[in-house]
């Protein structure tokens, strides 16, 4: 059954590459809300080549959120 990865990531100079896994999703909806949530609010969502993963930065500029497809 398809479904959806939600992750976030910081890379930057300073520190290591932190990758976190925030959860599945079912449905798109859910997987978005679901990074929207730990961001503190609405994304700006991008698809890579008209698919996916979907890609969205956070208001701080420190996490990219990722939404990749499962199944």
């Amino acid at each position: 059954m398809a479904g959806y990865d939600v992750r976030k990531v910081h890379e930057c100079e300073f520190c290591d590459r932190q990758d976190e896994r925030l959860g599945d999703a079912v449905e798109l909806g859910e997987a978005e809300a679901l990074a929207e949530a730990d961001a503190g609010g609405p994304l700006s969502w991008r698809r890579f080549d008209g698919g996916f993963p979907l890609s969205a930065e956070g208001d701080d500029g420190v996490w990219i959120y990722y939404i990749h497809e499962t199944g």
